[in-house]
């Protein structure tokens, strides 16, 4: 092998006398804020904990000797500066020569003996190289913006504002400003952590075998979880930096690994769990351990990961609800995306903040609202922005009567999403109202078929509960594959003895008599009623009778299940806005909720509050 492969701190990447330049091949500078502040914290964190060896690591940077290649050109003259190509890393190596110019135009504007003789250090040793004829060469290289850099560089000698049309005027003005209020003895510590971050270095004088190496770097292996990275991640910055607070961090890293150990994939859950978290939404799913970089301040990390082993928890619940009615229907239909919102609510249950029966109202009229809006044939990506907001601001409530007053305005805003005539004109003819053995575009149906009409069924039961296992669907008209044959109205539930041994194929007649006097599902003990007196089958009016059934009584939705009217939400959650900056008159508000102002003005204690409650509010709620 013909490659070096070294780690080592940035130090002796940019005090040798080299050049290090991007070919013109290169994709452009695209670092931007996001990538600034993360390594400006970074830096920053390794300050807070100096009195340790603490140092960032920036990954694998590969280089190409362009010097030994060139000494074996004829006519070549060495100027006494090495030069090296950037294949990988030019991204990291160019914004932390930004940062070096920053600290040396930070330096400079100090104006003490001490911050100049700094600054010239850091000019003469990191910023530029020495050449054999006594002149000097910026340390970094662009083919395509060099002038840029150039002319940056040349601003900071003449004390000049920097032109906003230099590529590289963003990044600069970040990192400038960042610094702007740092003592000298501050950016003496800043320096010193900028050149101990480390890096893997690779050079190689063959192009061939470079471009092997940044391939392996880059294109090949496993991706990475989203878990994965936040584990890193947490682990890497949780504070204080001690032996208890980092050991309890991993049990609690454990408990929620254990919490997502029957997850086909635990990055769903903390997808779902920054929906909740987070007011900004990523771009997509790879973008979440993104998200919560930029989000979630290093200082918060601790509380961060506390409430994700809480949410982990709920979490799971959810998902594992195989005995809930209500949660069925979405793991039936694969609607997962509404998992953030039920486990948003279900966070507040295991809280105490909200009741069981506020938690099983919630989870009952999703389900229906769902239901309604599958059978008109939509998908859910037609609300899964709302379901997101919902999670976001239900997760954030602050009491039982906040939370009541949040998920009645969400309801209202998903009522938005039917309306009963579509409802009633589309009911059942959904495909996924059908089902038959004879027709594969119906065949894989049988869960949610058998799902509704066992929903509709246990009404009627009372008190003989239907073993829903137990239950297969029968035909009421043969199955031949047809489109009215294969529809819900023409199916019914039965054991799977009787189905096996006495219906198959028989006439409708017989089959229902049979259904009615061996079936323990009481509806079958009432299908004659939709047999007319020569014995034909009355379809429209169970196909009816069955939609009555669903809409007004087993799948109906409620738009304000808590009663409360559109005006009396919009009034609360307009006053929840004013008083977002008044603690004491929020608290009031969170516990009173619409009676605040009768409760403020007829308490002589709170006159103070109840005056600032009428600035905030006006003179009427």
């Amino acid at each position: 092998m013909s490659f070096d492969t070294e780690s080592r701190p940035i130090s002796e990447i940019f005090s040798r006398v080299a050049k290090y330049s991007v070919p013109r091949y290169q994709r452009d500078y695209v670092w931007d804020k996001v990538n600034w502040s993360e390594l400006l914290n970074d830096i920053v964190f390794t300050m807070k904990y100096s009195d340790t060896n603490w140092s960032h690591f920036l990954g694998a940077i590969v280089l190409i000797n362009q010097t030994e290649q060139n000494k074996l050109k004829q006519g070549y003259v060495f100027n006494g500066i090495n030069e090296y190509d950037i294949i990988d890393g030019q991204q990291r190596l160019t914004t932390i020569y930004i940062l070096l110019l920053c600290l040396y135009h930070r330096l400079l504007n100090i104006n003490t003996e001490s911050s100049k003789n700094r600054a010239k250090y850091i000019q003469e040793t990191y910023l530029t190289a020495p050449t054999v004829n006594a002149t000097r060469e910026l340390k970094i290289c662009n083919e395509a913006y060099d002038v840029d850099i150039k002319r940056l560089y040349q601003s900071i000698l003449d004390n000049e504002s920097v032109s906003e049309e230099n590529v590289f005027y963003k990044a600069f003005s970040y990192f400038d400003n960042e610094l702007s209020s740092y003592s000298f003895e501050r950016l003496v510590m800043f320096q010193e952590k900028l050149l101990s971050i480390n890096v893997v270095e690779i050079i190689s004088t063959q192009e061939e075998e470079i471009y092997n190496i940044f391939e392996v770097l880059n294109a090949r292996g496993k991706k990475l979880k989203q878990m994965e990275l936040l584990k890193n991640h947490v682990m890497k910055y949780i504070q204080p930096r001690t032996t208890d607070v980092v050991d309890k961090a991993k049990e609690k890293w454990n408990k929620i690994l254990n919490n997502c150990k029957d997850l086909p994939d635990e990055d769903s859950m903390l997808g779902h769990f920054c929906k909740c978290y987070i007011k900004k939404r990523a771009e997509n799913s790879d973008m979440v351990y993104k998200l919560i970089k930029e989000e979630v301040p290093l200082e918060n990390l601790s509380r961060f990961l506390d409430d994700l082993v809480e949410y982990s928890s709920a979490y799971a619940i959810i998902a594992s609800k195989n005995d809930d009615t209500d949660i069925e229907y979405f793991d039936i239909k694969r609607n997962y995306q509404v998992r953030s919102l039920l486990a948003a609510i279900e966070v507040l249950y295991k809280r105490e903040m909200i009741t069981e029966d506020d938690c099983k109202t919630c989870f009952h009229n999703l389900r229906n609202f769902f239901f309604l809006f599958h059978s008109c044939s939509y998908t859910s990506n037609k609300t899964d922005k709302a379901i997101a907001n919902a999670a976001f601001d239900v997760y954030h409530t602050k009491s039982e009567m906040d939370f009541k007053y949040v998920i009645s305005d969400v309801f209202r805003e998903l009522s938005k999403f039917i309306s009963s005539s579509t409802v009633d004109e589309l009911m059942f003819t959904t495909s996924s109202m059908h089902y038959s053995l004879k027709n594969s575009a119906y065949k894989s149906n049988h869960r949610i078929v058998k799902y509704i009409l066992y929903c509709l069924y246990m009404p009627d039961q009372r008190d003989t509960v239907l073993d829903q296992s137990r239950l297969t669907i029968e035909h009421l008209l043969n199955d031949d594959g047809s489109v009215r044959n294969s529809s819900i109205y023409n199916l019914t539930l039965t054991s799977g003895e009787i189905n096996s041994n006495e219906p198959k194929n028989r006439g409708l007649v017989e089959k229902i008599g049979i259904l009615k006097s061996q079936s323990s599902v009481i509806a079958n003990q009432k299908l004659d009623e939709y047999l007319d007196a020569q014995g034909e089958y009355l379809e429209d009016k169970r196909k009816n009778d069955l939609k009555e059934q669903a809409i007004s009584n087993v799948f109906k939705y409620e738009g304000s299940p808590f009663g409360y009217t559109k005006e009396m939400v919009d009034g609360y959650l307009k006053m929840k806005r004013a008083l977002q900056s008044d603690e004491e008159l929020l608290a009031v508000l969170l516990e009173r909720g619409m009676n605040i102002q009768a409760y403020l003005s007829n308490n002589p204690a709170m006159q103070d509050a109840y005056n600032r409650f009428l600035t905030l509010c006006g003179t009427t709620s």
